[in-house]
């Protein structure tokens, strides 16, 4: 049975989606835009993340991908893997 562990979110969740949300990440507009906004992005999780950066082991994968490892205190556990991706879509002037 797990253990009963406090997971309420530290403060101020709106305001580091916001920032995040705001860099240009498109990747389909690589060409005109090139790397930078991705480089910012991982700057700017460096920067609201701070313990992430200090427990986890970050390996940078191809240009843009990023492996966080967490190691678990069980090494003959099996391992879990949870996946996400940072670019996005462009968006339309047309859409609403």
């Amino acid at each position: 049975m797990a253990a009963n562990v406090d997971v309420t979110p530290r403060p101020g969740a709106e305001s580091r989606l916001s920032r995040m949300i705001r860099i240009p990440t498109v990747s389909a507009e690589l060409a005109q835009r090139g790397q930078e906004p991705f480089e910012t992005f991982v700057e700017l999780l460096e920067e609201l993340y701070p313990l992430v950066h200090e427990h986890l082991e970050r390996e940078r994968i191809t240009e843009f991908g990023l492996l966080f490892r967490w190691p678990g205190r069980n090494a003959a556990a099996d391992p879990a893997v949870l996946m996400a991706h940072y670019d996005v879509v462009p968006v339309h002037p047309d859409d609403g």
